[in-house]
């Protein structure tokens, strides 16, 4: 069985590769989180320099390949990284691609603000739709451009990231249970399953056809909205802190905050441990309420994430930097 479970994501990936560009693992369909990078993807904090990062530290979007050997190799027995059987990771701003993923809600309690809900919006691309309407513009729809089903029965819309603007990643900017992946994101691939006690989902094709560029509505949207930097960053004491402080508080949590789903937890812990060996010119207590901010749109964003994993993670890695720093 996991010979040909393994076959089969190998040939999606080379697919993958081959239609759209890099790719690189992600973890097993039945890990607990099937759509975060293989275990063996480090962040460049953790690098010890050994393997393939003697040269250098290597992250997942620097791994990437779209040599069909070198991936038909990583999905195999041969892989480094574990055993073959990875769902695949896809760079949507390697590939030029800027990823719409209209998600469904959580539950009953789980609905738009205001008169979202009383116009009937019941999810991410029912949103979408009423957005594009809002704006006098043609709604977005599955079919129009490729088009991809997620197991938990989203949508994700391929478009072409226009030239000229780079756009990053946001949860809820565009609008509620809509996400955008870009520079700095990834989504899993068509062909990647999620396994659990109910079965075996997959990432399926709802739409084989070519990829349309980004409805220029979205990209103003997206290319106008403000940077999802540190907003609490002015409400700390900055005239108790130095200026290297600050920029270094802003920075990551700018890079918690842009971090995509798959990343969120050693994103977050990794910021926290970098944060952690300002003290005690940073104040931890600072730290964690700055970082706690950054996540905020964790829990909005689609993934597994919890306000006690966010708050672990940070204390995880705040306590990490004093072991540390005390040796």
């Amino acid at each position: 069985m996991t010979g040909d479970i393994r076959s089969a994501l190998r040939s999606a990936a080379t697919s993958a590769a081959e239609r759209f560009g890099p790719v690189f693992p992600l973890r097993a369909p039945k890990a607990r989180h099937a759509k975060r990078p293989a275990w063996g993807l480090h962040a460049d904090r953790d690098c010890d320099g050994t393997g393939y990062c003697r040269t250098g530290h290597l992250g997942w979007e620097d791994l990437a390949t779209a040599d069909t050997e070198r991936v038909a190799r990583c999905w195999s027995n041969f892989c480094r990284l574990g055993s073959g059987v990875h769902n695949i990771g896809l760079p949507c701003g390697l590939s030029g691609l800027l990823v719409v993923d209209c998600d469904m809600p959580k539950g009953p309690d789980d609905r738009p603000e205001g008169r979202w809900t009383r116009e009937g919006v019941g999810s991410g691309l029912d949103m979408l739709t009423a957005l594009a309407q809002e704006v006098g513009e043609q709604p977005p729809l599955p079919g129009d451009t490729f088009t991809v089903r997620t197991p938990s029965g989203g949508t994700h819309l391929y478009y072409r990231m226009p030239s000229g603007v780079r756009l990053g990643n946001t949860a809820s900017a565009l609008g509620w249970r809509i996400d955008t992946r870009g520079w700095g994101g990834y989504v899993a691939a068509p062909g990647s399953m999620v396994t659990d006690t109910t079965g075996t989902r997959r990432y399926e094709v709802e739409a084989d056809v070519p990829i349309l560029d980004l409805p220029a509505w979205i990209t103003r949207r997206l290319a106008d909205r403000p940077r999802e930097t540190l907003s609490a960053a002015p409400q700390m004491a900055t005239d108790r802190l130095d200026r290297y402080v600050v920029a270094a508080v802003r920075g990551e949590c700018a890079r918690v905050a842009e971090a995509p789903p798959g990343a969120h937890a050693m994103t977050l812990f990794t910021a926290a441990m970098a944060l952690g060996r300002l003290a005690p010119s940073l104040p931890p207590g600072t730290a964690h309420s700055a970082l706690t901010t950054a996540a905020a749109g964790y829990l909005d964003s689609g993934c597994d994430c919890t306000t006690r994993e966010i708050d672990r993670n940070i204390r995880n890695g705040l306590t990490r930097a004093t072991v540390r720093t005390s040796r």
